[in-house]
């Protein structure tokens, strides 16, 4: 038997998804614009470690 796997969900507002850290207190770098792949993103800092980064898809 396999295993289904659900598809991630697809932001409806790309841009609120990437600004939700910032409206809750969190250090957000600007958004930037892949060379290659022109997908926004941003990155945010984990208290628990490395950076974490939020894209579109």
């Amino acid at each position: 038997m396999r295993a289904v796997v659900a598809p991630r969900p697809r932001s409806a507002a790309p841009d609120a998804a990437i600004a939700h850290p910032g409206r809750h207190g969190v250090a957000v770098e600007p958004v930037r614009v892949g060379g290659h792949s022109g997908r926004r993103s941003t990155s945010f800092g984990d208290p628990d470690g490395p950076p974490l980064e939020r894209s579109e898809r």
